[in-house]
């Protein structure tokens, strides 16, 4: 199956349930790539072009509040990345497919952009998004969930641990693992289960003690990454002043 269309049959992602129709929004400032919103097919496409214009000065890409998607545009965008050389840096939300093409990333951080709750990584298997052959909507998808473990942990350099892949494995489509900048959380929880309850609308997050982002190799350095469209005023002050705000209340 080549096509988008031949591969829309099977309906896979990595993504929950219900696919946003807006496509992935691209744009190039500086030195940074910026990627937001839903993968939906056409993504390797528009990242070709991307880099034959502007591939010389591309160095990094930043991805910013993505629900994730198409599972095989989200491989295939991985590997451009990781085959042209650039690193990732995650700012904002990064679910599903998202945490894939992070992944990717020769170097991978977390943004000087927004304090440490607001930056994080939400990894799951991959599920079905549509009634087809052999395949029903919301159930697992073993293939995609292979591939994307296999990459997961030949990206992580082999350090992720099986259980922490079999966390991911156990996660229906509307739950993840997920990895805050555990270098801002000192003596913190930094990794959280996350499921919805049936018939609740908000997920409930429980710690998830003795790992992190560095340690499963997801997240290869503590150096946040400034993101060249937002101003300079760093994610640490925030965290800071949001703490100070705390303390006098």
């Amino acid at each position: 199956m080549t096509s988008i269309a031949l591969r829309r049959i099977a309906g896979s992602a990595f993504l929950a349930i219900g696919v946003p129709a807006a496509a992935m929004d691209m744009k190039v400032v500086g030195d940074q790539l910026i990627l937001s919103g839903p993968i939906v097919g056409n993504e390797l496409g528009h990242l070709r072009h991307i880099a034959a214009e502007h591939g010389d000065r591309i160095k990094t890409v930043v991805l910013r509040n993505s629900a994730g998607g198409d599972a095989w545009t989200s491989l295939r965008v991985a590997e451009f990345v990781r085959d042209r050389g650039w690193r990732t840096v995650v700012s904002g939300m990064c679910m599903s497919g998202c945490t894939i093409i992070f992944m990717g990333g020769v170097d991978r951080h977390f943004a000087d952009e927004n304090p440490v709750a607001r930056s994080r990584l939400n990894f799951h298997g991959g599920y079905s998004t549509v009634d087809g052959p052999r395949t029903f909507k919301g159930a697992a998808n073993p293939e995609w969930t292979h591939k994307g473990m296999q990459w997961v942990k030949e990206r992580s350099s082999g350090k992720i641990s099986d259980a922490m892949v079999e966390l991911f494995i156990k996660q229906d489509a509307n739950g993840f693992v997920r990895f805050l900048d555990a270098a801002r959380l000192p003596n913190r929880p930094s990794v959280f289960v996350c499921v919805l309850p049936e018939g609740q609308r908000r997920r409930h997050c429980e710690p998830h003690a003795g790992t992190d982002a560095y340690r499963e190799g997801i997240v290869t350095s503590s150096v946040l990454i400034p993101v060249n469209d937002q101003p300079t005023r760093s994610a640490r002050t925030k965290d800071a002043e949001k703490e100070a705000k705390k303390d006098s209340e």
